[in-house]
């Protein structure tokens, strides 16, 4: 038998992102495309990832069925956003992450696969500008209230103490 097995990973730069959830039509119920993801959140907070401070409680692909996930509650806000939600900065740090699971999967050595994911998440990291848990939105808005008191709040000066 002289079947062979081919294993092979390649890099590919997706179309640019167009919604992240923060651009005003990704939040005023206007969008409607096919293939987009529609997060949902409360009555009162607009959704945001899962680990942020007020997490989606469900989601779904506009136009395929059967994709809602979770149960979204009555009159709550939604955002949309493209499908795969990461930045460009983040984009190889995506792949080099698919690569290690890959070569995990395969029974073989990751250093190698683990030492350029590691470059690329620092690069990631490095790059990324967009950080709400500042308390600066991507859409120019400052979070105020409450949450100003904590993980929103503005840097104080050093008193040197």
């Amino acid at each position: 038998d002289t079947t062979q097995t081919l294993t092979y990973t390649y890099r590919r730069k997706t179309a640019p992102l167009r919604y992240m959830g923060y651009e005003a039509a990704s939040r005023d119920g206007s969008l409607s495309t096919t293939g987009l993801v529609k997060r949902y959140g409360t009555a009162t907070a607009f959704p945001e990832g899962p680990a942020g401070i007020n997490p989606y409680t469900a989601e779904e692909i506009i136009g395929v069925s059967g994709t809602l996930a979770g149960s979204p509650p009555g009159s709550a806000k939604t955002v949309v956003s493209d499908y795969l939600d990461v930045s460009d900065t983040m984009f190889s740090a995506v792949l080099s992450g698919a690569e290690v699971w890959v070569a995990k999967m395969q029974g073989k050595n990751i250093e190698g696969a683990m030492a350029v994911y590691a470059r690329d998440l620092r690069m990631a990291f490095e790059a990324d500008n967009l950080a709400p848990i500042s308390g600066h939105r991507p859409d120019g808005t400052v979070v105020s209230g409450a949450r100003s008191l904590g993980y929103y709040s503005a840097s104080g000066p050093d008193t040197g103490v």
